[in-house]
């Protein structure tokens, strides 16, 4: 955890790996390590790993990933795409921030391209792309 310019704490880059354990619904919950940067990855696992097997949804294990990229460090290099997603979805770019800032650059062009494939759904929601990060 660092400081944001704000003053608030914030997930980094870097951080401990923590193996993911964390089996819901019919299959693995694990991320791609590739997409998330090492901090928000770190925490993403150890909400999985918290998650009740017999219990959780894909709703839950979404959250996971959401909240850890909420808390993610601001990180300036995702202006230019969250300036052109909220152009083409009508998606704030603070909203934008709070998902791309925590994600690698890879896991951001899988984002992108959901949300270009999909924006235009009446139920599009940018939190859904998030959820094709996941492996299940």
């Amino acid at each position: 955890m660092r400081v944001a310019g704000g003053g608030a704490t914030c997930t980094g880059d870097e951080g401990e790996p923590v193996e993911c354990t964390g089996v819901c619904v019919a299959g693995t919950t694990c991320t791609v390590e590739a997409d998330f940067k090492p901090g928000v990855l770190a925490e993403v696992h150890t909400c999985l790993n918290g998650l009740d097997p017999s219990t959780c949804t894909v709703t839950d294990a979404s959250a996971c990933g959401v909240d850890a990229l909420a808390g993610a460090c601001p990180d300036p290099s995702a202006d230019d795409d969250c300036v052109m997603l909220a152009d083409l979805c009508s998606q704030t770019e603070p909203v934008c921030h709070a998902i791309l800032d925590g994600l690698t650059d890879a896991g951001r062009a899988a984002v992108v391209d959901c949300v270009e494939a999909f924006c235009t759904s009446d139920s599009f929601a940018l939190d859904d792309c998030v959820v094709d990060l996941f492996i299940f």
